[in-house]
């Protein structure tokens, strides 16, 4: 829980009412994991696509490294980590479309076993400080590039209750980068963050279950959101801060809505799965008062031939859903 407010500090946080977000963030992650990645042709253009489905913000994530899920040293990677060069690069391109950027730095590990909800180095001060080192490298690059916005991470489960820790990575940042910041926080972990004072949003990556069984009825996923509303809007209301989904999606196969965060599934393709999906989260939270926005998990690969079962809405029902809501 937050720190109970002092009544002679002014008024008391809890009962700060809401205040109407003018232009929600209507946004799409365009991913690259190679080091030139962003100075494709083809990521170029996908930009303009983005914009012209309603989009008006991109999220450019740069992947950091780790050997083993327990390893202490975070660092670049000289096939994996896009280039300074390259997110520059991307950045100008994303504002020559008419688009924002968010900058969104990972942390992926090596072992090819371990994701970021379990890393758990056997020495975190010596994880944070190189993992501060390079926000704080990136955060000047970004920067310097014109980015409009900021994330210090996200899914880090059994890091994120190191609050200190996390105040300095998040100082180290602000001290660099002068445009909002958020944490990436996954559903089960957002509500137990005790930093989100520290930051501008409060940012979940929104991949809950919206179903027991495969649907294309949005109407029927419509009911799964009361209570995630609820516990979302307390959230916001406890610290004072509108809440960001730093992510979402659902692929384009059948059942998509009933474990979203599946990477890897041998389901069929279905579009109508992934559009109700959009259709209900969009339904339930684009316009509540203390809800910034989402960055949708992603637009188009660069050089995938068959993309009919992946997170893609490019071309799909799911990016007509899109068009409706955000033009």
């Amino acid at each position: 829980m937050p720190p109970v407010a002092d009544p002679a500090a002014g008024p008391d946080p809890f009962q700060i009412p809401f205040i109407p977000i003018p232009a929600r963030q209507a946004g799409m992650h365009s991913p690259t994991w190679y080091y030139n990645g962003y100075n494709q042709a083809e990521m170029d253009s996908f930009y303009p696509q983005i914009f012209e489905a309603g989009g008006r913000w991109v999220g450019l994530n740069v992947a950091f490294v780790m050997s083993t899920g327990t390893d202490s040293l975070v660092r670049r990677d000289e096939q994996r980590t896009a280039s300074d060069d390259s997110v520059i690069h991307a950045v100008q391109m994303a504002h020559a479309a008419g688009l924002k950027v968010l900058v969104s730095p990972t942390v992926d590990v090596m072992d090819g076993q371990t994701g970021r909800t379990n890393i758990s180095p056997a020495f975190p001060d010596l994880w944070f400080a190189t993992y501060a080192w390079n926000l704080w490298a990136l955060a000047g690059v970004a920067q310097a590039a014109g980015a409009d916005e900021f994330s210090v991470g996200g899914d880090y489960e059994k890091l994120s209750p190191l609050t200190d820790s996390w105040r300095g990575v998040i100082g180290a940042v602000r001290s660099r980068f002068h445009g909002p910041l958020f944490y990436g926080a996954t559903i089960y972990e957002y509500p137990n963050v005790q930093f989100w004072d520290a930051l501008d949003f409060i940012g979940v990556k929104a991949y809950w279950s919206l179903s027991s069984e495969p649907t294309c009825d949005p109407a029927v996923l419509a009911q799964a959101w009361p209570p995630i509303v609820a516990q979302l809007e307390a959230t916001s209301r406890q610290w004072g801060k509108p809440v960001i989904f730093a992510e979402a999606g659902y692929k384009s196969v059948e059942g998509s809505t009933v474990q979203p965060a599946k990477w890897t599934t041998d389901a069929p393709a279905r579009q109508c799965d992934q559009a109700a999906g959009y259709q209900s989260l969009l339904e339930a939270v684009w316009n509540r008062p203390w809800f910034a926005g989402v960055s949708w998990w992603q637009w188009d690969t660069p050089n995938v031939a068959d993309r009919s079962r992946d997170y893609t809405p490019h071309t799909k029902e799911a990016e007509y859903v899109l068009r409706t809501y955000w033009r």
